[in-house]
């Protein structure tokens, strides 16, 4: 965008959405960016990314404009509470629709920390800004971060019953989840989990800490998770290749098969099909799911875990 048009922008925003300069306590919060404030409870919404359409379909919000909503629904299935067809598409997370975005006349703009400050200063002026991290790092537990996520962002959008809500649905899903595994003696069952993607090289793996969002779930299911790298806390994974997955034959392996050509590589390698967990078939597929700081997909992962040792 040159220089011009950002400038018409700008100018555009300045009379289209005039600013309260009144910061109302309860309407701000902390987040990944530091602090934002909006002056009334937030209703119009534009999301920028998954996780942001994830929070705020939780709390009952539908977002006025999303990014890539046809991503969303591949990776989710559209699950309940559903993304309106109606939404405005703001086109990809990397580089969404500035003039789309200012059209909406939103009073919030969520996003991942990542993309947001690429247009930060101009997001700004269209409406208050509020980011989190995808893989929040330094945090020794990723699933309640997510939770306190969801918490800062109700109270933006006024819905800290919902969020309330949520987060105990969430606990009697696990709950339930836990018992159902119980009952197949599988607590306490060493298991490690891994996204499967095609690689330059050959398959890569995603392969998840212990402290990543993922894990915590297994681990809230009653199982122990065999990955605990303090090399990998920073984001709570690792991308590497089947030769690491010799550590964790004892271990059944979970993965997420991000495409055929990932899989197609990795069952074709030696050390695949010689691994112990491989032999003995004590693999479990599950669907993909974009399930980093994603409160509905993380819902939905913990049913395709149940679903799967139950099979």
């Amino acid at each position: 965008m040159t220089y011009y048009r950002r400038h018409i922008l700008g100018s555009m925003v300045l009379s289209l959405l005039p600013f309260c300069n009144a910061k109302a306590e309860d309407h701000c919060i902390h987040d990944d960016l530091g602090e934002t404030c909006v002056d009334k409870t937030a209703s119009r919404v534009v999301a920028l990314d998954q996780q942001s359409i994830e929070f705020l379909l939780a709390l009952g919000v539908p977002p006025v404009g999303v990014t890539s909503p046809e991503n969303y629904r591949k990776f989710t299935g559209n699950s309940a509470p559903e993304l309106s067809y109606s939404v405005q598409d703001l086109g990809l997370s990397s580089s969404p629709n500035i003039e789309l975005i200012m059209a909406l006349q939103p009073d919030l703009i969520l996003g991942n920390i990542t993309n947001v400050q690429k247009n930060l200063s101009l997001l700004k002026e269209i409406a208050p800004v509020s980011a989190f991290a995808s893989y929040p790092s330094g945090h020794s537990d990723q699933f309640t971060t997510m939770l306190s996520n969801l918490r800062t962002i109700a109270r933006l959008v006024g819905r800290a019953t919902e969020a309330d809500h949520f987060c105990k649905m969430l606990d009697t899903a696990l709950d339930t989840g836990y018992r159902r595994l119980a009952t197949l003696g599988l607590t306490s069952k060493p298991v490690v989990l891994g996204n499967i993607n095609a690689g330059a090289r050959g398959a890569e793996i995603m392969l998840f800490n212990q402290n990543a969002l993922p894990a915590q779930i297994l681990k809230r299911l009653g199982f122990s998770y065999a990955c605990n790298d303090e090399r990998y806390r920073e984001k709570g994974f690792t991308v590497t290749s089947v030769e690491t997955l010799m550590e964790f034959e004892n271990a059944d392996f979970l993965y997420m098969p991000f495409n055929e050509k990932g899989m197609e590589r990795l069952i074709q390698t030696p050390i695949w099909r010689n691994l112990r967990f491989v032999r003995e078939k004590r693999l479990h597929s599950i669907p993909y799911r974009l399930i980093h700081n994603a409160p509905l997909s993380t819902r939905l992962f913990q049913a395709d875990v149940v679903s799967a040792f139950q099979s």
